[in-house]
């Protein structure tokens, strides 16, 4: 038995091992990892690495996320898992993985939406908008979209994973399939795909592993953006107490002016990410 323990390698000694590896790029990933596969909190991994000897198929499965992170993948695509604005996110390669722009968002609807309004996450991906936004103000009435139903249903997950319960979910293109009583007088907030591919300054080795599909969109990367605005326009949803608050990169802040300003409506430039949609 003793041979047999030697043999095997101590989560400290693998930890080592794996932070020499990652402290330029990922100097927590090594924790962040033991405490998935070994179902730790990073608490326990800190206070009793030292006494866990790590069995063979335990060391396999860290070695393998180790690996893929080595390779070049973020860590949330390793371990499926991301922390965003106090919320414990599952991902997946259906989703994006939410980003520091888009707390800025939520931040703002926290901050400015009235009280028991009604709210739209249009696109919602991972469900963080609208899951921050209810975990933040229980007091709103908040619906979650996509298009894809797989999605909707890792938004569901999320939702249940901090406790989240009142919210609706609709499978949507946009808002196409939503009810004209659930899009009145409702606060729409965004983040669509926005970025265009063709734009020099885009590292695509960087988002290989995210889905084109929750990055890409053509007409500068507006279209889907567009669509949505257009939407709203034809069927009259935006008035003097409501808005639609939208995601995209600042340098499409002139396209956005003018087209918005065709359909009748006013954009304000709420952070350098994100803009608010109005009536004049």
């Amino acid at each position: 038995m003793n041979k047999l323990k030697e043999s095997r390698l101590a989560l400290d000694d693998w930890l080592k091992k794996a932070r020499r590896a990652t402290s330029k790029n990922n100097p927590k990933a090594p924790e962040i990892i033991a405490s998935k596969i070994l179902r730790m909190s990073p608490t326990q991994i800190a206070t009793r690495s030292d006494q866990i000897i790590l069995t063979k198929k335990e060391q396999r499965k860290l070695d393998n996320l180790l690996g893929k992170l080595l390779t070049g993948r973020p860590l949330p695509a390793v371990i499926h898992h991301t922390q965003f604005h106090n919320l414990s996110l599952k991902v997946n390669n259906r989703v994006l993985t939410p980003r520091a722009e888009t707390e800025e968002l939520i931040e703002y609807a926290i901050k400015n939406i009235p009280k028991k309004s009604k709210v739209l996450d249009i696109g919602t991906g991972t469900g963080a908008i609208g899951i921050g936004l209810a975990k933040a103000r229980p007091d709103l009435r908040i619906t979650l979209t996509d298009i894809d139903y797989k999605t909707l249903n890792l938004a569901k997950i999320n939702a249940r994973r901090n406790k989240i319960t009142a919210v609706k979910y609709i499978k949507s293109n946009l808002i196409k399939k939503i009810d004209q009583r659930d899009l009145e007088d409702s606060y729409f907030l965004a983040n669509l795909p926005y970025v265009n591919p063709n734009w020099k300054n885009i590292k695509h080795k960087n988002l290989k592993y995210e889905p084109r599909s929750a990055l890409f969109a053509s007409d500068n990367g507006l279209k889907i953006i567009k669509n949505l605005l257009e939407q709203i326009s034809n069927k009259k949803l935006l008035n003097k107490n409501n808005w639609a608050l939208l995601e995209h990169d600042p340098k499409q802040f002139d396209d956005l002016q003018i087209f918005c300003k065709d359909l009748g409506l006013k954009v304000t430039k709420v952070t350098n990410f994100v803009s608010k949609v109005e009536v004049y």
